[in-house]
């Protein structure tokens, strides 16, 4: 499908790495910790971005509940995949 021409000064929204990885999280959670996929994509977009925000996600990880998988996710992409 052909899409139109993008115009100067046009604003477009995109997902920060931050609100990627919590919302992976909550989904994850959500979903009952057994999807994969979304555990590789947390993992993935963590060791992507080096200069990830923490602080941004460490204050909203207990406001969503995924505290614990967060401090999870960060250790397996440090050390390596874990079996979730």
């Amino acid at each position: 499908m052909p899409l139109p021409a993008l115009g100067i000064g046009a604003e477009y929204p995109v997902a920060s790495s931050e609100d990627i990885v919590l919302a992976k999280l909550h989904r994850y959670k959500a979903g009952g910790e057994t999807s994969e996929r979304q555990w590789t994509d947390i993992l993935k977009v963590i060791i992507a971005t080096p200069k990830m925000d923490w602080a941004y996600v460490e204050s909203w990880a207990p406001r969503l509940g995924v505290d614990a998988l967060l401090a999870r996710a960060r250790a397996a992409a440090v050390f390596g995949p874990t079996i979730p």
